[in-house]
């Protein structure tokens, strides 16, 4: 779409906003969050067909539909409508995952694939669309993988359903990718993760849920090689990560940090995406704050010279 045509549909406040937001997602939106041309028609077709069905869904659609608008043509209206219809379908969303059936299963996965789409690119709004916006990198990452816990109930609960319907392709982006090496710079840098891992984690079941974590980064980086621009390969691993690294992420414990520091080359990669621009540098560079440079250094020395050495 051409940014004149996409012009078109910039929210006027008055009733027939929902229908400019609704075009816009068919014609703009669903071409943006799409990481394949294959994927386009699940977006633009089948998920607004379902909306009709599962008013959390349209507000999903309404919500990342404003939210493009505002990253294209920033204002406060497209902020504001962003939020509210944000607000108002996960409220509606959470409800129902207490719930899966084979009735809700599609509308409840389409919904939770739009929740981090809606947080990537919030971040880079002019005026914030999140209400509790804290321009903290970490907390803002940290809030953005228990959200994504939802897909991981969805998949759990409903995935024999899931892989009879449209949405089947998007499953095999969470499946494991074929073991096999990685250049030897990440290599290195996971190697140097996991022997901090078990040099300094002495409680034994947390240590193997950071190897579990750094062996889930690994499978990202092969992801990431083999589609270097879809966002759906950061989505694996926080879905996978084990409550306990959450909670020592929450903490701000330096070995959790470290290994949240390498999750930032991943989205940094995709810097000159639309949504995710600004990301991965941000938790690079907040880790490298908040953790002791003298003992932690060695594991952050390849995310930061990745973010540095960028030059953009």
């Amino acid at each position: 779409m051409t940014a004149s045509l996409s012009s078109s549909y910039i929210l006027q406040n008055d009733p027939q906003d929902p229908l400019r937001l609704i075009y816009h997602f068919g014609a703009s939106t669903s071409k943006s969050i799409s990481d394949s041309h294959d994927c386009v028609p699940i977006w633009r077709d089948v998920v607004p067909a379902l909306a009709f069905k599962h008013p959390f869904l349209l507000s999903g659609i309404f919500s990342v539909s404003a939210l493009h608008l505002g990253l294209l043509f920033p204002s406060a209206l497209h902020s504001k409508v962003a939020l509210h219809h944000h607000t108002t379908g996960l409220q509606s969303f959470r409800n129902h995952l207490l719930n899966i059936t084979s009735e809700n299963v599609t509308a409840l996965f389409a919904f939770s694939c739009l929740v981090p789409v809606y947080a990537f690119g919030s971040r880079n709004l002019a005026i914030s669309a999140l209400a509790d916006q804290t321009n903290d990198a970490l907390i803002e990452i940290i809030d953005l993988f228990t959200l994504l816990g939802g897909i991981a109930i969805i998949i759990e609960k409903g995935s024999h359903w899931l892989e009879a319907s449209p949405f089947a392709p998007f499953l095999r982006t969470t499946s494991s990718p074929s073991p096999r090496p990685l250049s030897s710079e990440i290599e290195t840098a996971l190697a140097i993760l996991t022997a901090k891992n078990n040099s300094t984690t002495s409680d034994e079941r947390l240590r193997e849920s950071y190897h579990s974590a750094i062996q889930d980064l690994r499978n990202g980086f092969l992801r990431a090689r083999d589609r270097p621009y879809a966002k759906m390969v950061v989505l694996p691993c926080p879905i996978m990560l084990r409550e306990d690294v959450m909670e020592e992420m929450r903490r701000k414990r330096p070995m959790a940090l470290v290994i949240l520091a390498h999750y930032g080359v991943l989205l940094h990669a995709l810097r000159r995406d639309l949504w995710m621009k600004g990301w991965g540098r941000d938790v690079i560079f907040a880790v490298r704050a908040e953790v002791d440079v003298e003992v932690w250094g060695e594991c952050l020395r390849w995310p930061v010279e990745v973010a540095e050495g960028s030059g953009d």
